[in-house]
């Protein structure tokens, strides 16, 4: 599974992040690999299927890309 991740959430806690999402999916049976983006780029990759998800969106971005569904 490939999921994008803005370039922005390289600063701060972003590994930490990224290292709970990587065990919730292993727990699962699921690998992921993550493919640092810049924002926009991510989600269009996500719209069109080049990833499988996103990670840290808000409710906004589900109006302009309508193959995007939030989980919470």
């Amino acid at each position: 599974m490939k999921i994008g991740s803005p370039d922005l959430l390289a600063q701060g806690r972003g590994a930490e992040l990224q290292a709970l999402i990587r065990e919730a999916y292993r727990r699962i049976g699921l690998d992921v690999t993550f493919v640092e983006l810049p924002t926009l780029r991510e989600l269009e990759w996500a719209d069109l299927g080049e990833v499988d998800g996103c990670l840290v969106r808000t409710t906004m971005v589900a109006g302009r890309f309508p193959h995007l569904v939030r989980v919470r």
